[in-house]
C-alpha cells in the first residue's frame, strides 16, 4: 500500500516538473 502511494506521488511530482520545466524553456 505504501509502495503504491509513494509511486503515484513520485509519478505527479515528475510530471508536473517535466511540464514546469518545458514551459521555462
Amino acid at each position: 500500500m505504501h509502495s503504491c502511494m509513494n509511486y503515484e506521488s513520485l509519478m505527479i511530482v515528475f510530471v508536473i516538473g517535466m511540464k514546469y520545466h518545458r514551459n521555462v524553456y
